[in-house]
């Protein structure tokens, strides 16, 4: 609920500073970039450590490489 919560306040804090003209034009994509490239790698670097991989969690690891290659195969088949 708390997530929810942050993510009302967030957009809420948004419309504000939009409707003031506090913030640059680009200023949304500039934020976006910064958490792309910064804050995102860095948490999942994070909580990578924490994972305990078990083979029941192959199957949809690999379903996404399966699939490319199948339709990799077909395509340059055809």
């Amino acid at each position: 609920m708390s997530n929810v919560i942050l993510l009302v306040l967030c957009l809420l804090i948004g419309v504000i500073l939009r409707g003031v003209k506090a913030m640059p034009e680009n200023a949304a994509h500039v934020l976006n970039s910064f958490i792309i490239n910064i804050p995102l790698p860095a948490l999942t670097l994070l909580h990578t450590v924490d994972i305990d991989f078990s083979p029941a969690e192959a199957l949809p690891v690999l379903s996404a490489w399966l699939v490319f290659g199948a339709a990799f195969l077909f395509f340059n088949l055809t």
